[in-house]
């Protein structure tokens, strides 16, 4: 049989990733695949984050004030319950970024002492529609991982938000939305911003 060369492709909802056995070179087609590249943040990404806090369709601004002083009564002091302040901090330090952070759509943490955010990457595309979708809902994760970094000090955990929020739930919405028994940061990071979707979607209450 001819030799040719081995390809590994791992396929992950944020993209491709192609590599070649040592001394064997990649097709075209591989090499080109390998060069995709990502929807970028948008420039104009405070402003999308802020148009979401301040939509007049919803209750989003006053939902966080409440979620925060919820969360500081768990875990701590904040540094602020505003988020577009907590945007800044986060900004004027390691800033907002586009890096792999799977299975998660984002990620709260640091480089050295700075504040930072992760978003997870989605490959670009031909289509300015879905990139526009795409930026939109970066702006989404983007306020979602922000709240990690409303704590004065170190970070709210996703422990703690999913039980800041469910204490602000109705009876019938924690019924349907009951708090996860575990403190696995990926059940309860899934539920913390699944309520947080869902209530962004009505005025504060109405559900």
């Amino acid at each position: 049989m001819p030799k040719g060369p081995i390809v590994t492709t791992i396929a992950e909802n944020y993209g491709y990733f192609i590599t070649a056995s040592e001394g064997l070179q990649l097709p075209n087609d591989a090499r080109q695949r390998s060069l995709q590249t990502w929807v970028p943040l948008p420039t104009d990404l405070k402003d999308r984050v802020a148009s979401i806090v301040n939509n007049p369709d919803t209750d989003c601004a006053s939902f966080i004030k409440m979620l925060v002083a919820t969360a500081t009564g768990i875990s701590g002091k904040a540094f602020s319950d505003d988020p577009m302040k907590v945007f800044e901090r986060v900004n004027s330090q390691g800033g907002l970024k586009l890096r792999n952070t799977s299975p998660y759509g984002g990620q709260a943490t640091r480089e050295g002492n700075k504040r930072v955010v992760h978003i997870n990457p989605v490959l670009s595309s031909s289509d300015p529609r879905l990139i526009e979708h795409i930026q939109n809902a970066y702006a989404v994760t983007a306020l979602n991982e922000i709240m990690h970094h409303a704590r004065k000090s170190g970070v709210y955990d996703d422990r703690t938000l999913s039980r800041a929020i469910f204490t602000l739930l109705t009876p019938e919405q924690r019924a349907e939305h009951p708090l996860p028994k575990t403190s696995n940061v990926e059940v309860n990071s899934a539920f913390s911003q699944s309520i947080q979707a869902a209530l962004s979607l009505a005025k504060w209450g109405s559900k």
